[in-house]
């Protein structure tokens, strides 16, 4: 393949590379986002507890028990979703990762490849400048030789 088409196709590559790495930076923030929200849950819920705890202490009325026993239970299904959006997240971002770096191995192949073969190329050229080289001095040998100054 010519090298200006390899070149065209490592620049697609090289979008292709960028655009993989906004998106798993945008999937990085969305789970760094959706486990502080879980642990502020967490933290609520655990102040909420303790909170019912010193007014069970105090003395509290079966329906007002009752209220913070369920108010309690809404927030653990409510961590219980969070905990299921954050391993989903997760996932998530190892697959983007992966992505990401899949694309940037093939983009530094390829990047290689042109390389090696712009090596080639100034091989092949330098060769032949040699070889013209090596026949000017030659002709110039033979002209001195049969005709001497």
């Amino acid at each position: 393949m010519a090298i200006n088409a390899l070149m065209i196709l490592c620049e697609q590559l090289k979008k292709q590379e960028q655009q993989a790495v906004a998106e798993f930076s945008q999937a990085r923030q969305q789970l760094a986002s959706f486990e502080h929200q879980l642990r502020q849950l967490e933290d609520y819920r655990h102040n909420y507890m303790l909170q019912a705890m010193e007014r069970g202490s105090d003395g509290m009325l079966a329906a007002g028990f009752h209220q913070y026993q369920s108010f309690i239970q809404t927030i653990e299904k409510a961590e219980t979703e969070q905990q299921q959006s954050v391993v989903q997240l997760r996932t998530n971002v190892e697959r983007k990762r992966q992505i990401w770096l899949d694309l940037a191995n093939r983009h530094k192949a390829l990047e290689q490849l042109i390389e090696r073969q712009r090596q080639q190329k100034a091989q092949k050229q330098a060769r032949a400048e040699q070889k013209l080289l090596d026949e000017y001095a030659s002709m110039q040998f033979v002209r001195q030789s049969l005709f001497p100054d």
